[in-house]
């Protein structure tokens, strides 16, 4: 008996198994460089994204407002396409359309001018045309006429001179107007009216140049916008405040895009997460920190997870089996969809490169989820505004 005891104690211990790894869901497949300090990002589609501002162009520092630059990526083939739109040059042409036959002198930087033109969005990218697609609008705040012009202007990047253009809107200051997002190829632009106080959803193709008119409402208040993935729905919440609840309660409205129909249920105070999982639509809540679950057939609501609190946005992965919980906590909760199950968390801190800094809070993902741009500040300190010496963003797989 004493014998056997102490071949047990002096037997070799086993091996305890190692520590699984954190889940990660990320991996980089090349770093982008940007002119501008602080540049825009966007994707265009699944393959498509525009990684250069495409507001101003610069030349050694001093603003050129002749044209307007743009760089696409092409996350196929990991090249970048820069180009610029010569918006003077296209606006001087089409003067008389734009601006009326009085206008004679085009000039945004000239205090003097009377009226100026701007390149509101890229709206999409051919790769084998070369054809870029622009919202081009134009603003006669000195003219007696106070209409304003936006035009889709489709132009060929490859030095070929023409383009054709469509009227996509004709409005007074009355109106403005909000990009949504890009999804199964067709760009979505809200527009409100602020003396009707009337809100409309418009699509537009950018292979046509086309404008829908998808859905209208009065009365919306402010509001957080999602495409579903296929293009098939669309959910916008009126966004509320715990220090500042709408009266009547704030609503979230679930649209059909084809027929323009929609139904609403009670929305959650700050709707910051939103996404579209098969029969249903997730809805997070900033500020309670809950996730909660609309039934599209029952229209009906369940709460199934909470102690969220800083929900941010949500993202679905690929397969759309998971689903990811941007918080401010410093991780991305995750959840089994179907059925619904936590997972361990992923920690932001993993996707850290050296001094490189990668802010996944102003990271933007492809329409289909398969790819990510995050923006990166390779000097230390705050990534949640890009300061650096050399910005730009880094292009990510992303995986189940």
């Amino acid at each position: 008996m004493l014998l056997a005891l102490l071949l047990l104690l002096s037997a070799p211990k086993a091996a305890k198994a190692p520590k699984a790894p954190p889940p990660n869901h990320f991996f980089k497949i090349k770093d982008f460089e940007t002119k501008n300090k602080l540049g825009q990002y966007d994707w265009l589609d699944d393959r498509y994204a525009m990684i250069e501002d495409l507001q101003r162009a610069y030349e050694d520092g001093i603003p050129n407002a002749t044209k307007c630059s743009a760089a696409v990526l092409d996350a196929d083939t990991g090249e970048v396409n820069a180009f610029a739109f010569p918006l003077h040059a296209w606006a001087e042409q089409h003067k008389d359309e734009m601006f009326g036959k009085k206008t004679a002198y085009i000039n945004e930087w000239n205090n003097k001018a009377i009226g100026t033109m701007s390149c509101d969005a890229l709206v999409g990218y051919d790769g084998k045309s070369g054809i870029a697609t622009f919202l081009v609008g134009n603003y006669n705040g000195n003219l007696k006429d106070t209409r304003n012009k936006q035009f889709i202007v489709a132009w060929p990047t490859r030095g070929e001179e023409g383009g054709e253009h469509y009227l996509f809107n004709e409005t007074s200051s009355d109106v403005t107007q909000r990009s949504i997002a890009h999804a199964a190829g067709r760009w979505y632009v809200e527009l409100q009216t602020k003396s009707t106080k009337t809100v409309t959803l418009v699509s537009i193709d950018p292979a046509t140049r086309k404008r829908s008119d998808v859905w209208s409402t009065v009365g919306l208040r402010g509001a957080m916008w999602k495409i579903s993935s296929d293009g098939s729905q669309v959910a916008v919440a009126e966004y509320q405040e715990l220090s500042a609840l709408l009266d009547p309660p704030a609503r979230l409205f679930v649209i059909d895009v084809k027929s323009g129909a929609s139904f609403d249920v009670p929305a959650p105070v700050s709707a910051y997460g939103i996404a579209f999982v098969p029969g249903a639509v997730l809805v997070g809540s900033n500020e309670a920190g809950t996730i909660q679950r609309i039934d599209l057939a029952a229209k009906a609501i369940s709460e199934v997870a909470k102690g969220h609190k800083g929900i941010q946005r949500f993202e679905l992965l690929p397969g759309g089996k998971t689903l990811l919980v941007f918080t401010r906590k410093g991780t991305i909760a995750r959840y089994a969809i179907d059925p619904w199950k936590a997972l361990p968390p992923v920690k932001i801190a993993t996707f850290m490169d050296g001094k490189e800094r990668y802010s996944w809070d102003w990271s933007d993902f492809s329409p289909n989820g398969k790819r990510a741009l995050i923006p990166r500040n390779k000097l230390e300190g705050t990534v949640d505004y890009l300061d650096g010496d050399a910005p730009g963003v880094s292009l990510y797989d992303v995986r189940d």
